[in-house]
């Protein structure tokens, strides 16, 4: 859920450096929002927090209910939307796309609301629908989310993918060129890159200096990464 929860310092150690184990780790958190009056910012940060460890251990459906519960306590429309972005990535993890769908849509009802949790709702949406096959209508949602937030690399891969489904090769080249210029330190986008052109060589008599092109991705991803 790292585009929707809150930043979060590491876990509470027991002394001496030694960090709580993921059992203490629940029971502290559970502990920490029974005893937070019900309204209390402090409970829903602790929700917030018990979603995200719920999250990462893999019991989505539990994490889902923590965040369906904050979800029906909170009517700040940014807090809502930052919510639903996170049911939409847990339903992701659970690979329901069609619930993910739906969570995104939800929160792009709520608008306006902040840069990040605006762009990552439409990117998401556009992620969810090239998973559904359906990449007509994920490539509407990658290009608003670019417009959104341009510098941000992830939309860029994605509309990448919209096109590539929709036998638009040459255009999902460019994106996932695009989108490791923005980020190198993301090798999923020159992935991408590579498995087009692999599957469809004709691009390099398309593109002028794909070749090149090809390289520099590789050798960009390489030092960002320090291979």
């Amino acid at each position: 859920m790292s585009s929707a929860s809150k930043s979060q310092s590491g876990p509470p150690d027991r002394g001496e450096g030694v960090p709580v184990t993921a059992e203490e780790l629940e029971r502290i958190l559970r502990a920490r929002i029974a005893q937070c009056p019900e309204d209390s910012p402090d409970r829903r940060q602790a929700l917030w927090q018990l979603a995200r460890f719920l999250g990462m251990v893999h019991r989505e459906g539990e994490a889902i209910q923590v965040l369906q519960s904050l979800l029906a306590a909170t009517s700040d429309l940014e807090t809502r939307a930052e919510i639903v972005l996170g049911l939409g990535q847990l339903m992701e993890q659970l690979g329901d796309f069609a619930g993910a769908v739906e969570a995104y849509s939800r929160g792009v009802a709520l608008e306006p609301v902040g840069t990040r949790t605006w762009y990552f709702l439409h990117n998401n949406l556009g992620y969810s629908l090239n998973q559904l096959g359906r990449h007509a209508e994920g490539e509407g949602w990658c290009r608003a989310a670019i417009r959104i937030s341009p510098e941000r690399h992830n939309a860029r891969k994605n509309l990448g993918i919209a096109c590539e489904g929709q036998g638009r090769y040459v255009e999902a080249v460019r994106c996932f060129i695009e989108a490791v210029r923005a980020e190198p330190r993301d090798p999923r986008a020159l992935k991408c890159l590579e498995d087009v052109v692999v599957a469809h060589p004709e691009v390099f008599g398309e593109v002028d200096g794909l070749e090149n092109e090809l390289q520099s991705c590789r050798a960009a991803v390489a030092a960002a990464l320090g291979e």
